[in-house]
């Protein structure tokens, strides 16, 4: 119930391109316990001190199945957003979200 949730949200990151950006809220321990980059990026020694953190690199799509992934370890791949998941997964290193990824893609060639 926590995911995409604004309830005690500690972060929130504005995803996509400019022009096409969607600001999606979030918890930073949850993230932290599920990747070794959001630990880094929020308690390592150069942790981010804002509350609003822009990432253009990843589409809004992807970055809301990574998330839903580390809330709830359920995992909702399509044909249209599994690369730019599987991107997403391996910049944050989420190796069982990227195993997904491509095991999707296998069985879809």
């Amino acid at each position: 119930s926590m995911f995409n949730n604004e309830l005690m949200a500690d972060v929130h990151f504005v995803v996509g391109p400019p022009g096409a950006t969607r600001t999606v809220p979030a918890h930073k321990y949850v993230l932290a316990v599920g990747s070794s980059v959001f630990y880094a990026m929020f308690y390592g020694d150069l942790a981010e001190v804002k509350s609003e953190i822009h990432i253009p690199d990843v589409e809004p799509a992807a970055f809301l199945i990574l998330l839903k992934y580390m809330y709830s370890d359920e995992i909702d791949l399509e044909a249209d957003t599994v690369l730019a998941t599987l991107y997403a997964a391996k910049k944050y290193i989420v190796p069982a979200l990227a195993k997904a990824c491509v095991n999707f893609l296998e069985t879809s060639l």
